[in-house]
C-alpha cells in the first residue's frame, strides 16, 4: 500500500467506527488514485462500441504525437516536462487534502457519526471534489477541503457541489467577514443592527451577498410577535434572544438570511455565538415597544422558552 494509504489505515484504527473508517478509506482511495473505481470500469467493459471508438481516436492522436516528436523533439520534451510537473503537483495536492480529511475524521465524536451506510460520497460529487482538490496548493484551502470531504463522508449530502466550488474559490478575507457575521447567528438568521447599513459593515455585507453566503437587504426583517403576554423570542438549540415589550406588538427585527451555501460553509467554520456582539446589535434596534432584551442558551418548557441563570441582559435594567 502507498505511504498515505498506510498512514490512513494505521491512524484510523482507533476512536472511529468501522463503518466510517471504511467510508473514509474508499473516499481517499478514489481521491488519490484519480479514478472512480471498479464499478465504473465494469460499466466501461459493457460499452464496447464506445471503447472501440475511443481506441481509434487514441490511435490517431498517438500517430500525430509521434510525428510532432520527430519534427520538433525539444518541443515535445518541454511539453512532457510540463505535463509531468502538472500531474505531480495535482497528486501532491490531493494527497495533502486526503491527510486533512483523515485528521478531521479522527476528531469526530460518536455523536457525529450519523450513519452506518458504507457507500460514502457519490461519484459525481467525488468528480467535482477531485477537480478542486487538485488545485489546492495552500494549506488553508487543503484544510477546508479536507473538512468538507470528512463531512461528506460522515453524512453524504452535507455539502453540495456548489458549496465545494465556493469553498475552493472563496477568498480568505471573505471567509473572515463571514466568521464575523456568524457571531450574531441564531438559527438560520444573522441578527443585525440599523448601523450595518453604512460604513464597513455595509461593505462586508455586500461582499457576502455577492458571494451567495447570505440573502436579504435593508428591508429584510423578521417579524417577532410579542403576543398577549408581551414576550417573544428568536432561538435555536444553542442560543436564544428573548424580547419583552408591549403586548400584541409585532416587532420588525433586521436580519440577513443564510443561503444553502452559507449554512453549509457556516457548519464547516463552526463559529460560536458571541453574546457581546448580539448585545451590540440588539442595542441598535428600534426600542419604542421594547422594555427588555436578554439572551442565553434557551430551554424549552410547556410555557415557551425560558432563559437559564447564566443569561445576559442586552437592553433594560437587568432586574426582574
Amino acid at each position: 500500500m502507498d505511504p498515505i494509504g498506510t498512514e490512513l489505515m494505521d491512524a484510523a484504527t482507533g476512536g472511529v467506527s468501522k463503518s466510517l473508517r471504511v467510508k473514509l478509506a474508499k473516499s481517499v482511495l478514489r481521491l488519490i488514485a484519480g479514478g472512480p473505481g471498479y464499478k465504473y470500469l465494469d460499466e466501461l467493459r459493457h460499452n464496447e462500441n464506445t471503447i472501440e471508438g475511443r481506441k481509434k481516436i487514441d490511435s490517431i492522436v498517438a500517430e500525430e504525437v509521434a510525428r510532432q516528436a520527430i519534427a520538433d523533439p525539444d518541443y515535445m520534451e518541454r511539453a512532457k516536462a510540463r505535463f509531468l510537473g502538472d500531474m505531480f503537483a495535482k497528486q501532491e495536492n490531493v494527497e495533502a487534502v486526503a491527510r486533512k480529511a483523515q485528521e478531521a475524521i479522527l476528531e469526530l465524536t460518536d455523536d457525529d457519526i450519523l450513519s452506518d451506510d458504507e457507500e460514502g460520497p457519490t461519484q459525481d460529487w467525488m468528480n467535482s471534489f477531485t477537480r478542486e482538490a487538485e488545485m489546492a496548493s495552500s494549506d488553508d484551502l487543503r484544510e477546508r477541503l479536507g473538512k468538507v470531504l470528512a463531512g461528506e463522508t460522515r453524512k453524504p449530502g452535507s455539502y453540495s457541489r456548489a458549496t465545494v466550488r465556493a469553498v475552493a474559490e472563496m477568498e480568505a478575507e471573505t471567509l473572515n467577514y463571514f466568521r464575523e457575521f456568524l457571531k450574531t447567528r441564531v438559527d438560520d438568521l444573522i441578527l443585525k443592527g440599523a448601523k450595518w447599513e453604512e460604513g464597513a459593515q455595509f461593505v462586508k455585507g455586500s461582499i457576502l451577498l455577492s458571494d451567495g453566503l447570505i440573502s436579504g437587504s435593508s428591508f429584510t426583517n423578521l417579524t417577532v410577535d410579542l403576543g398577549a403576554a408581551g414576550q417573544g423570542h428568536i432561538a435555536d438549540n444553542s442560543f436564544g434572544v428573548i424580547i419583552l415589550g408591549k403586548s400584541k406588538t409585532k416587532l420588525q427585527v433586521p436580519v440577513f438570511i443564510l443561503t444553502r451555501i452559507g449554512k453549509e460553509i457556516a457548519n464547516l467554520l463552526e463559529v460560536k455565538v458571541d453574546p457581546k456582539k448580539i448585545g451590540t446589535v440588539t442595542a441598535d434596534w428600534n426600542k419604542t415597544d421594547i422594555t427588555k432584551i436578554f439572551g442565553g442558551k434557551p430551554k424549552q418548557t410547556v410555557n415557551g422558552f425560558e432563559v437559564p441563570e447564566s443569561h445576559v441582559y442586552f437592553v433594560g435594567t437587568g432586574t426582574e
